[in-house]
């Protein structure tokens, strides 16, 4: 079972890693993986310095972290001139599973 279950992880990374490239690449976005801790199967998308966590999501559920990710990373920061509460709730749905570094 085990052997299998990382067999379905690897060419499910594999997937992933197929659909969000074309999509990140436009923007410039080079430095792309999605990492699969081998025991404990937590699957983790990383985007530049930017950890998401992904364990047990489809590949549709992952893309819309792509594109929350891009929406984050490239139209927020530069619009925002004051605290704006919709934005800020936004922001927040948004990074719900990105993974804080200590």
């Amino acid at each position: 079972m085990e052997k299998s279950w990382s067999q379905y992880l690897e060419k499910k990374r594999m997937k992933v890693l197929n659909t969000i490239i074309p999509v990140l690449k436009p923007f410039g976005v080079t430095k792309v993986d999605y990492v699969i801790d081998e025991k404990t199967y937590q699957e983790t998308l990383v985007i530049d310095d930017t950890k998401i966590g992904c364990t047990c999501n489809s590949i549709e559920a992952i893309l819309q972290e792509v594109v929350g990710y891009l929406f984050i990373k490239t139209w927020v920061p530069p619009r925002i001139l004051v605290s704006d509460p919709y934005v800020d709730h936004c922001v927040e749905v948004i990074t719900h599973y990105w993974i804080k570094e200590e």
